[in-house]
């Protein structure tokens, strides 16, 4: 049987792509997570990567139209709905913030001056 390389639908957080990754490499889903995560944070390479995957892989449940334009029409679009989601959620919190938001900023910034200490 040919595997085919397909966003998850089942085991998906924002896209799916490290679901269909792990799904197609035969590694749990986390680990690509995890793997994404640390290139986003090493070199910030991770963060184009997953959104280069998130355009050209099709969608599990993509019925026999697997062209290319429809494949990047179909992840542009969920990427458009998702940041139209995201600047909702954002706009929802500048207008009431989190009294704890200070803190976690805060906390946040001094482990990453830490991180750049240490390198």
């Amino acid at each position: 049987m040919e595997r085919r390389l397909y966003r998850s639908q089942d085991n998906r957080m924002i896209g799916g792509v490290c679901g269909g990754l792990g799904a197609y490499l035969g590694i749990d889903a986390t680990i690509v997570r995890l793997f994404f995560v640390l290139l986003a944070f090493g070199n910030g390479i991770g963060i184009p990567i997953y959104l280069l995957l998130w355009i050209v892989m099709p969608p599990e449940d993509l019925e026999k139209d697997t062209s290319f334009s429809s494949t990047v029409r179909t992840g542009s679009e969920e990427i458009a709905a998702h940041a139209r989601v995201m600047g909702e959620e954002l706009r929802t919190m500048v207008r009431s913030p989190n009294p704890q938001a200070s803190l976690v900023v805060g906390a946040a910034l001094i482990i990453m001056g830490v991180i750049f200490l240490a390198q």
